[in-house]
């Protein structure tokens, strides 16, 4: 737990000099897409249609085996990928910690629950692949801003431990984060409290469905085996 306060202080403190950096040329990491044939309910074949993660290994002389993934905020409509992830990503990697950037669908072609699948099938893929990407699979976060603070909440309250039925061996692998950090987030949908327009984003046409709202007001969520948190 300490560590990952360390962690996210470290990530909140730097984050003036990660956002002075050129704009114009954000950085990128080695992309990989999340499903080979397609994402569950995907409306296409386009880029916004098929979720990803950009690659951000720790260098050997620094790694700690330690990993996060980084969720950019966006209300639920487009991603704030440069200061929110690609440079929040590098800052990891100086720290030791390898980082792997979400590019979750978004509205308007897409509603809850696309997200919750992307952000559960990262956390799978990373932790089906720690061997090759040299990362503990018991020390595997996520990481998210505003609207991704949203899906952050949401990672770390909806989980499982695997489908031991499932065909596709990396829906075998739990996605729940060994921890979580949640940075000026989302989190309640009730009305009094929310960020309307990332709501909206979110729900689509089911704004008004009580219990999806209630389900998806995290605060509400956390048990005994909800991960570490820092917000």
């Amino acid at each position: 737990m300490t560590k990952i306060l360390r962690w996210a202080v470290l990530v909140v403190l730097g984050s003036g000099s990660l956002w002075a950096q050129d704009k114009k040329s954000p950085l990128t990491g080695p992309i990989v897409y999340l499903w080979e044939k397609g994402a569950p309910l995907a409306q296409g074949e386009e880029e916004k249609d098929k979720p990803s993660i950009s690659v951000y290994l720790a260098p050997e002389d620094k790694a700690t085996g330690a990993a996060c993934v980084v969720c950019p905020g966006g209300g639920y409509g487009f991603l704030a990928k440069d200061h929110e992830g690609h440079q929040v990503a590098q800052f990891f990697n100086n720290l030791g910690v390898s980082a792997f950037v979400l590019s979750y669908r978004l509205a308007p072609k897409y509603h809850h629950p696309c997200m919750m699948l992307d952000v559960q099938r990262a956390l799978r893929t990373v932790r089906a692949r720690a061997a090759e990407w040299k990362v503990d699979p018991n020390r595997i976060g996520v990481m998210g801003f505003s609207a991704g603070g949203h899906l952050t909440s949401i990672a770390v309250t909806h989980f499982d431990d695997g489908k031991a039925d499932a065909e596709d061996p990396v829906e075998k692998v739990s996605c729940r984060p060994d921890f979580g950090v949640l940075i000026y987030p989302v989190i309640a949908l009730d009305k009094p409290y929310t960020h309307q327009g990332s709501r909206k984003n979110l729900l689509g046409d089911k704004l008004n469905d009580a219990e999806l709202n209630e389900d998806l007001s995290c605060e509400k969520r956390v048990t005994a085996k909800t991960p570490p948190c820092f917000l």
